[in-house]
């Protein structure tokens, strides 16, 4: 059964809020379904890029219209060719000003999906300070009436930034034209720029803020003040993602009794060659000795003797 579609017609009101996608007599409903803005919160190299297209893909998959707004892309566009960390100095005015208009044209641009057809908007950005996470809340809650959920990655396990870094110097468009030995220092001295300013939600002062902690890639997640099936379904997902590439072993179930006669479907057991193959397989897998194994079958009887 493919996925259920959520996408509906969108309407503003007279004051430029964005009202409830979905008319129906009870308040609640229009504001579970209500758009919902996604703004990313951390440090360089935390997950935050990945989780965000991973989630943006989850979502698009389940139905919704969802799209990622990174604002590194917005800063791109005003300084074409990076050249090092120093526009990222708490110091730089200059740069601090392209990249808070950076930041400005995102948010716009997020806007304008949301008031056509978007569920969701996932803003990809460190939002580092609490000026800025309340900037980018004043912006769409108080303006727009629209929902906003911070998603924080938060990451001190030394082997999994070091694995993100190896990720974003090889693949970020910031550092194709330096070596490997300058872009790894010149993101070392990033981080230490956004580490002078960064602090994470506040669960006091940051109290009537919907936010959802991520560690360490998903070794423990903090949630707080969610609600709604949009924020629900984000949750099921960060609850459940880990980084990193996984391989996945598919195997068709071995020879049935059905099919040694021609015939389709049912629910019957192994023939003899069945189980030899079973048991090959089994062999086989265990011999790769691969580490945490998880064996997912049907309900059928011969799929579980094949596992």
């Amino acid at each position: 059964m493919a996925p259920t579609s959520y996408s509906m017609s969108r309407k503003e009101s007279v004051d430029g809020k964005i009202s409830c996608p979905k008319p129906c007599a009870k308040k609640a409903c229009g504001d579970n379904f209500a758009p919902l803005v996604v703004a990313m919160v951390g440090l360089p190299a935390r997950g935050k890029t990945v989780l965000s297209h991973k989630l943006n893909r989850y979502l698009n998959w389940n139905g919704l219209n969802s799209k990622v707004f990174s604002i590194s892309f917005y800063r791109r566009k005003h300084i074409e060719l990076y050249d090092s960390h120093e526009i990222f100095r708490t110091d730089n005015e200059e740069a601090y000003e392209i990249i808070q208009q950076s930041a400005k044209e995102a948010m716009e641009d997020a806007l304008d999906f949301l008031k056509s057809e978007g569920n969701i908007a996932i803003l990809d950005g460190t939002h580092a300070t609490p000026q800025m996470r309340q900037k980018t809340l004043d912006y769409f809650g108080k303006q727009f009436n629209l929902k906003v959920l911070f998603l924080e990655c938060i990451c001190d396990d030394e082997v999994l930034l070091d694995k993100n870094i190896k990720e974003i110097l090889q693949f970020s468009k910031d550092y194709r034209h330096m070596t490997k030995e300058k872009a790894l220092d010149d993101y070392h001295h990033k981080i230490e720029h956004f580490m002078e300013q960064y602090e994470t939600i506040n669960p006091k002062e940051e109290s009537k803020y919907t936010y959802i902690k991520v560690f360490n890639g998903g070794e423990n997640v903090t949630v707080h003040r969610l609600n709604g099936p949009y924020q629900s379904m984000i949750l099921s997902f960060v609850s459940s993602h880990r980084p990193g590439p996984k391989t996945l072993y598919f195997s068709r179930h071995g020879e049935s009794e059905y099919n040694v006669v021609g015939r389709i479907g049912g629910d019957t057991d192994l023939s003899p060659r069945g189980r030899m193959y079973a048991s090959t397989l089994a062999r086989y897998i265990n011999d790769a000795a691969i580490p945490e194994l998880h064996v997912w079958t049907s309900e059928k009887r011969r799929t579980k003797q094949t596992a």
